[in-house]
């Protein structure tokens, strides 16, 4: 679960007396823990799944907003990377706030010239893209001013060719 883009810290199903913490106890060994409640005994630990420090991790992430004119615009930023990260890469684009609001009308996305997401009109897309050292993000989008989109690309070492 989610609130506001991030996930939650702590959540508790009364129903099913599971109590989910998602955290860094002492700074380490960042994970999921589960635990049950039981009747009369307190918690009980039931499962852990630890977050490599390897996993996946935000080489860019960018805020997009459409021009003040309803015909499509276009957003040009530059980024570098260095040092490069093992893996490939996955470009994902959020259209809106994360819950049906404030979405673009129509969007493109280029990555060094070459167009990754063509033409989509909403929701959001995810690929698989190749980075260089020095890239440019093109972004061609339609929309309402208070629209917004963003990009975030990542990367995992455990799709490393």
């Amino acid at each position: 679960m989610e609130q506001n883009g991030e996930p939650l810290r702590i959540e508790f199903h009364p129903e099913s007396r599971l109590l989910k913490i998602n955290g860094c106890p002492g700074e380490q060994n960042c994970g999921l823990y589960n635990y049950v409640m039981m009747e009369g005994k307190g918690l009980k630990f039931v499962r852990r799944q630890l977050i490599a420090e390897e996993e996946a991790s935000s080489v860019y992430v960018q805020l997009f907003r459409p021009c003040a004119t309803r015909t499509p615009c276009i957003r040009t930023e530059s980024f570098q990377v260095d040092p490069m990260p093992k893996g490939c890469c996955t470009l994902t684009v959020s259209n809106g706030d994360g819950q049906g609001h404030k979405e673009a009308r129509s969007y493109e996305v280029f990555l060094n010239g070459k167009k990754v997401i063509p033409t989509a009109h909403s929701g959001n897309t995810q690929i698989s893209v190749t980075l260089l050292q020095r890239n440019t993000l093109k972004v061609v989008l339609a929309g309402e001013s208070h629209a917004m989109m963003t990009v975030q690309i990542t990367s995992d070492p455990s799709l490393e060719k």
